[in-house]
């Protein structure tokens, strides 16, 4: 009787086991599925137009890195931006007729990359983009940049901003990043930005550009298969 009594409770918890694993897996994001993917972003505008996604633009990464670049450079086909000025479109241009602050959100399922450079852009939250392979903010006017969640992220240029630091430790992807001429990074900072730089030592070298590279120790980078201009 003893006996019987205990397969009835493993069975009774392999059912539970069994139940509460098909629920886990109901909770699991199924990877066929597209996921749609965010940006949000707060910027002063005169009455210039406003474009995003250039098709045949690879902004300041400059012609070298054309042809590795370009092909993830598209338009979602489900594209839908929200300008912050009352009107929501699919179209890549926009017109404000009153200059002020805009929050313009960005939403579309096959976004890898987001070039949008020299548009006084305040504030960018790209944590719900974790399709983002390229990522151009030069020239604006951006002093925090959180790209934790966006684990494919290749090449990243974020020059002429107002960073003084760079969390980079999740960005295992990274093969271009230039976060040159910011506020100037303190040393604690620069020593913690080169140790999460990814080992690329395996793979094809990785380029990092920044202020004053002879005046600085960068031996860790190097050493990881990084090239420092």
């Amino acid at each position: 009787m003893k006996k019987i009594f205990t397969l009835l409770v493993m069975v009774a918890l392999a059912a539970c086991w069994t139940s509460c694993s098909d629920d886990d897996d109901k909770n699991e994001p199924d990877p066929t599925i597209p996921t749609m993917n965010e940006i949000i972003l707060s910027i002063e505008t005169g009455s210039h137009p406003i474009k995003f996604f250039k098709p045949d633009y690879i902004g300041e990464f400059g012609e070298e890195w054309e042809e590795e670049i370009l092909p993830y450079i598209q338009v979602p086909q489900d594209l839908e931006i929200n300008w912050g000025d009352g009107q929501t479109t699919n179209s890549t241009t926009h017109q404000y007729e009153i200059e002020g602050t805009y929050q313009i959100t960005i939403k579309g399922t096959n976004l890898t990359s987001f070039i949008f450079e020299n548009e006084q852009v305040k504030n960018i939250d790209v944590t719900k983009a974790p399709n983002l392979v390229v990522l151009s903010l030069y020239l604006n006017e951006i002093n925090k940049l959180d790209i934790s969640k966006n684990t494919n992220l290749t090449y990243l240029m974020c020059t002429n901003n107002e960073l003084s630091s760079l969390d980079i430790s999740n960005n295992l992807t990274l093969k271009l990043l230039d976060c040159s001429d910011n506020n100037p990074f303190s040393e604690t900072s620069f020593k913690e930005l080169l140790n999460d730089l990814p080992n690329r030592n395996n793979s094809s070298k990785g380029y990092l550009y920044i202020d004053n590279p002879n005046n600085w120790d960068v031996s860790t980078a190097e050493n990881k298969g990084w090239q420092v201009n």
